[in-house]
């Protein structure tokens, strides 16, 4: 299913710009998503709720955006 959305692609937290380099299942909660993101020399991880996708939108947006609504209703 991640293969879904294509990497790497830009987003956005409050005030900083995120790159984001791959998509990772998140390692505290089953079922949902970090960002692998680029900073400097180093990657961190990123919940992938947290990241305001820029324009234009990565291949496979509307997978995150379907996945998302998925949860919201469990």
């Amino acid at each position: 299913m991640l293969q879904e959305l294509a990497t790497p692609f830009k987003g956005g937290v409050p005030a900083q710009a995120v790159n984001v380099v791959d998509v990772t299942a998140a390692s505290t909660t089953d079922n949902d998503l970090d960002f692998v993101r680029k900073l400097s020399s180093k990657q961190f991880t990123i919940a992938a709720r947290s990241v305001e996708l820029a324009m234009p939108l990565p291949d496979g947006h509307l997978f995150l955006a379907s996945l998302f609504d998925y949860q919201s209703r469990c």
